[in-house]
């Protein structure tokens, strides 16, 4: 059959060459535009066509791309990535504190309360460790510290340290809060240190947290800061008010025989303390008394009397009895008149002789030499008889 024109290329085809009998058509990832074409048109970086003969091109969806011209397809962004407009050539990488877990994503996801991603174009997030918190932004988890702490994973504050407990401003993670004790306290919560006690007070060694120091008591005292304890006052020592700072000598003329006392006793009659911080009255006795209470010295006895070494406490002194006397001060004993003298009295000084005529032999009295016996001299214990061709009377001295 013979033709009498020619006819056109439609869209979607063309024919470079004269003289052809055809069109050609479109490959793929190629466009067609318009009519009587003599090429056909690589589709451009963003876009793609998945068929033949194709008089245009389509554009690479959201959550896809396209990097090349001439492309046959789209392709999806990978996890990681994500491309929320069309006609792209590249998908865009989550940034940090997101994560995109699938392909084709058109957006990113933030991370979860608790977690956290540090880098871009991640497919997930990380679970914050416990001692840590995650923040709003989500990039990194922050070391719970400075009078904070966190026992759990995951989350996105950290808790508050309570009152006698801290937490310190080291930059580590902390998953559990300090006690103070062993000398320490700390009244406030959220405290990234404790408190020192003050001398006159302590914090026990318990392990548990102390929120106050403690007193202490009347009969302990504590000099130093930072004590677990406080020392109880020794003995010949006292402490009589709360929050002492030392303890107290005993004064003279008192004693304390136990520890931890408020205060000290006062010396007995019979009894002296003679200088400070003693531990027990002294007995005054071996020639020494004392009446009154609380003193410091004993009284020496006077000359007539004593008093025994007998380890006992002594209020007053002992006369010398009849026939003994004692001329010094302060003695623990009498002493019994010779043979011949005599004290007829109590608290003697002196022993009295016995007198021409008589004699003493009881150390009491003196007697008169009986009728026959005679005495010329003092001081003897018998008289003499007389001899043949004398005699003599009564009280004779010769």
């Amino acid at each position: 059959m013979g033709h009498a024109a020619q006819e056109c290329c439609s869209k979607g085809t063309y024919q470079p060459n004269a003289g052809q009998s055809g069109c050609n058509v479109a490959d793929l990832g190629y466009y067609v535009a318009a009519e009587e074409a003599t090429t056909q048109v690589a589709c451009e970086a963003g876009t793609f066509a998945n068929e033949t003969g194709s008089d245009s091109c389509h554009p690479a969806s959201a959550g896809h791309y396209v990097p090349e011209s001439a492309a046959s397809e789209q392709i999806p962004c990978a996890p990681g990535t994500y491309q929320g407009s069309t006609r792209k050539t590249h998908c865009y990488p989550a940034p940090k504190g997101s994560y995109v877990a699938r392909t084709g994503a058109t957006a990113y996801e933030w991370c979860a309360q608790g977690m956290y991603q540090p880098d871009e174009g991640q497919t997930s997030c990380i679970t914050a460790t416990a001692g840590y918190y995650v923040d709003g932004f989500h990039t990194k988890q922050t070391p719970c510290d400075n009078g904070s702490f966190q026992p759990l994973a995951g989350q996105s504050s950290c808790n508050t340290t309570a009152a006698g407990y801290y937490t310190p401003a080291d930059g580590e993670p902390h998953t559990a809060q300090l006690a103070c004790n062993n000398g320490t306290y700390q009244p406030d919560e959220g405290q990234a240190e404790c408190l020192t006690a003050t001398p006159g007070h302590y914090v026990p060694d318990d392990r548990e947290g102390h929120a106050a120091q403690e007193s202490c008591l009347s009969g302990t005292y504590q000099a130093n800061p930072q004590q677990a304890s406080c020392n109880v006052a020794v003995l010949g020592y006292y402490v009589a008010a709360n929050e002492a700072t030392a303890q107290v000598e005993c004064e003279t003329g008192k004693y304390q025989n136990e520890t931890g006392k408020t205060s000290c006793f006062t010396a007995e009659s019979g009894y002296y303390v003679p200088d400070f911080n003693h531990a027990a009255q002294l007995p005054c006795n071996a020639g020494m008394y004392q009446p009154g209470i609380g003193s410091s010295k004993c009284f020496q006895t006077r000359p007539g009397y004593y008093t025994p070494a007998d380890e006992q406490a002594h209020t007053g002194m002992d006369a010398c009895a009849d026939g003994s006397y004692q001329d010094l001060q302060g003695q623990a004993c009498c002493t019994p008149c010779g043979l011949g003298s005599f004290a007829n009295t109590t608290a003697s000084t002196t022993c009295t002789l016995a007198s021409p005529g008589f004699f003493s032999d009881d150390r009491l009295t003196q007697q008169p030499c009986a009728t026959g016996f005679f005495q010329p001299e003092r001081g003897q214990s018998s008289c003499l008889m007389s001899e043949a061709g004398f005699h003599s009377a009564a009280n004779h001295t010769i």
